[in-house]
């Protein structure tokens, strides 16, 4: 444990600022080619990105994966952050001390769903050393219906009882347009076994990422780097015609977007190598990041 991310295998922690201690895992081959930073979804962690981890290494490229701060092993309460910039500032803290400890590697930021969303506000808002970015089913619109005046409501709780949180799996059925009960049971019952996942966020939490996916979305033109995106056209959680959105609104010629059918919300987390996903992403970091 210290003041920044260290070169070697397995899980750590450091600190972010003086309140903060933040938890990461790291996977690292013998003779790394670039560094992958990956940033996990919502109520998830690091390890979520085991599978792709395991895959990556046998590409010779290393896995750096943050639990967010209120995730995981991180500090701070559970499923809550006081502004979205905290994020932000904990990525750029961990990225540069990645970059202090290994100056020669390409870095490649790949976020998933509200991961996404962080990822993409990160390149937005800092001068970065990431050479590329990529993101899963990133959250820059939830499939939510929120009537105006309980939207109002949670506004107003934000604002005077930030801390109020509300478990997801007891209300998917009245935000979601279309109910994902799948997705949501699917994690519920995964919860119930990860002593680090979570479902329960608060109201400060939700408003923050409806704020930034929203801002996210209005600034994709502002990306310089390449841009990898991806969703399923079905996908149950996020809005797939939002990241097709982010993707047109992108200045970058070798940037890209893969739309698919069929696939599950947290398809880059479990795919098993064998699945085309994984070596089309494979090949792209590499063109992006490798002379």
């Amino acid at each position: 444990m210290g003041g920044i991310p260290t070169a070697r295998n397995g899980p750590s922690r450091f600190h972010s600022n003086c309140q903060s201690e933040l938890f990461y895992q790291a996977w690292i081959p013998s003779r790394p080619q670039l560094i992958v930073v990956g940033l996990h979804g919502a109520g998830q962690h690091s390890g979520w990105f085991g599978p792709l981890a395991t895959h990556l290494v046998s590409q010779r490229m290393a896995l750096y994966a943050l639990d967010l701060r209120g995730f995981g092993r991180s500090s701070g309460l559970r499923g809550h952050v006081d502004r979205f910039e905290n994020y932000l500032e904990d990525v750029d803290r961990f990225i540069h001390g990645i970059r202090s400890q290994l100056p020669s590697l390409p870095i490649i930021l790949l976020g998933h769903s509200f991961g996404g969303t962080v990822a993409i506000r990160y390149a937005q808002e800092r001068s970065t050393p990431i050479q590329a970015l990529v993101v899963s089913a990133p959250a820059l619109r939830i499939r939510l219906v929120i009537p105006p005046a309980l939207d109002a409501l949670i506004a107003t709780i934000s604002r005077i009882a930030p801390m109020t949180s509300i478990d997801v799996t007891g209300w998917s059925r009245v935000f979601f347009r279309d109910p994902p009960n799948h997705a949501i049971d699917t994690f519920q019952k995964v919860s119930q076994r990860d002593p680090w996942n979570t479902t329960r966020f608060s109201v400060r939490w939700l408003t923050e990422l409806l704020i930034n996916g929203t801002q996210a979305l209005r600034r994709a033109s502002q990306l310089r780097i390449p841009v990898l995106s991806f969703c399923s056209e079905d996908d149950a959680l996020v809005d797939p015609w939002a990241v097709h959105q982010f993707y047109r609104a992108l200045m970058g010629c070798h940037s890209q977007h893969l739309a698919f059918c069929q696939r599950p919300h947290d398809w880059i987390l479990h795919d098993n190598g064998k699945d085309p996903l994984y070596a089309y992403v494979v090949q792209w970091i590499k063109t992006q990041s490798l002379p």
